[in-house]
């Protein structure tokens, strides 16, 4: 999901190698916000897992292997990754 940036995210994106995943990159004209783009992910989303990651560099790549993991080995329905900060 490219929410209207600014910068190259979508040029990014659609160079990723596709070699054992589907990836879909949907830009949307304008910043509608946080959750209208996660919405409109699931909207386009054509097969049965969807991965969101922040592309500001907050979540290292690295991650998915384990979250994939966790969705097939493990057999959950969804998971989740958090920071563990406390907002105050």
């Amino acid at each position: 999901m490219d929410d209207g940036s600014s910068d190259n995210t979508s040029q990014v994106a659609r160079s990723l190698p596709a070699i054992s995943v589907d990836i879909q990159v949907v830009t949307l004209s304008r910043n509608f916000g946080k959750e209208a783009a996660l919405l409109a992910g699931l909207d386009h989303a054509r097969l049965g897992a969807t991965l969101f990651m922040d592309g500001d560099g907050q979540h290292s790549p690295d991650l998915i292997e384990t979250l994939v993991s966790r969705w097939l080995d493990d057999g959950y329905d969804v998971v989740l990754h958090g920071q563990g900060q406390s907002r105050k």
